[in-house]
């Protein structure tokens, strides 16, 4: 028996042993269902190192971190990728919410798929779909392109930051144009997913008409919401980006931190589906240096982790391709077409983005050249958490906070 195969029975068996991972509640009113979505972009190819095993995942990294690192130099060419994507989608709609027409677009960043917005472990308090259902709004999730159950191209030319953006309008314009709603009929039951009566009722003969659109975004899920609002902005009428904001220490961890290994060499039973070029956390140690706080036993009870949700998100984990991981060629300048109210949701000990410390000053002039038409801005700091936002102990409260922002501004 191959050492890959025998680690990944290993890693099976004690996954049995410490008991099911749990899901989120079967009667919501959710649909799952696979959403074909054509998407057209420019993307490239890179002179980049292959990442056939974990031997190449370390090289890369170690590559992208040399100081004589250039993504632009790296390019051999520039590609048009044209093609319709099953991409697996998440609709909620509250049957009473008095917010329905009001819709969240959620992208999830690097490393997770949509289950990063919607919790199986205690979803009262780390849910942000419950949370966004309970305030009467209506929430859309997604696993981005190449993650969770949506499909998985070729990793060095197709899943790269420009498809990406156009997937996120293409999503926002079925959204907009009643499309989106159209698929929930017939598709409900497409991704093996039980659909509850509740949902059933809900979606049948809908006529929620979704009149403003949301786009909330986490870590590279908000480098493509930033981007989206640089690029697209009048297609959205408010926006929420956590785990990323500009800032004097941005960029400074290095792509080393991760613990990168060739996806399917470190766990064939998740990863199996991989091929070249995916890459995952390696390991517990890594993937909570990089998304959880320094802070394990807050006396507050604000912040802070508890170590059965650290394993329930790294059981959760997802991959990341090595195009995804250059510096996005994508526009994160100014967005002069945005006109809607904008949130940055922070976390206080977000080691990627403000290395371990966000308690910064942030300009507001910085932000007002970048979002000129923009109704108000507003950054909001979670106390005591890291930079997956929504596995810290009272995430809820940073909810709380965005739909409370959202209600002032009209939502």
């Amino acid at each position: 028996m191959a050492i890959a195969t025998l680690l990944a029975l290993i890693l099976l068996f004690k996954r049995l042993e410490a008991g099911p991972v749990p899901s989120p509640a079967s009667d919501r009113p959710c649909v799952n269902f696979m959403l074909p979505v054509p998407a057209t972009a420019q993307n490239a190819e890179y002179d980049i190192i292959h990442v056939n095993d974990n031997i190449n995942a370390t090289a890369y990294a170690v590559d992208l971190d040399t100081w004589s690192f250039n993504a632009t130099s790296r390019v051999l060419r520039n590609i048009t990728v044209s093609d319709t994507f099953d991409i697996s989608v998440q609709l909620c709609v509250p049957p009473n919410g008095i917010k329905k027409q009001n819709l969240f677009i959620a992208t999830h960043g690097g490393l997770f798929d949509k289950r990063y917005w919607d919790p199986a472990i205690n979803p009262s308090e780390y849910s942000f779909v419950d949370a966004a259902l309970a305030g009467g709004y209506s929430i859309l999730t997604y696993d981005r392109l190449g993650t969770g159950s949506s499909d998985k191209p070729d990793a060095y030319t197709i899943v790269q930051a420009p498809l990406q953006l156009e997937i996120l309008r293409s999503i926002t314009n079925m959204a907009r144009s009643g499309e989106l709603l159209k698929h929930t009929a017939g598709n409900a039951d497409s991704a093996g997913t039980t659909v509850s009566a509740t949902s059933a009722n809900t979606f049948k003969g809908s006529d929620v008409s979704l009149d403003k659109i949301i786009h909330v975004g986490h870590s590279f899920g908000s480098v493509l919401t930033t981007a989206f609002l640089a690029t697209y902005g009048n297609l959205s009428d408010a926006a929420v980006i956590t785990g990323y904001i500009l800032n004097e220490h941005f960029a400074e961890m290095r792509k080393a931190t991760f613990g990168l290994e060739y996806a399917p060499q470190n766990n064939m039973t998740l990863f199996g589906d991989r091929s070249s070029g995916y890459m995952v956390d390696g390991t517990l140690g890594g993937f909570q240096t990089v998304f959880f706080s320094t802070q394990a036993d807050a006396t507050t009870g604000i912040g802070g982790f508890d170590t059965e949700v650290l394993d329930y998100a790294f059981s959760i984990r997802q991959t990341i391709t090595t195009s995804e991981f250059l510096p996005p060629p994508v526009n994160l300048g100014a967005a002069p077409q945005f006109e809607g109210p904008l949130q940055f949701m922070l976390a206080e000990f977000d080691y990627p983005i403000c290395r371990g410390d966000c308690n910064l000053h942030f300009d507001p002039a910085t932000f007002q050249k970048l979002y000129p038409k923009a109704k108000d801005i507003d950054i909001y700091t979670q106390q005591g958490n890291g930079h997956a936002l929504t596995m810290h102990r009272k995430a809820n409260l940073g909810y709380k906070a965005t739909l409370d922002w959202l209600d002032r501004n009209g939502f």
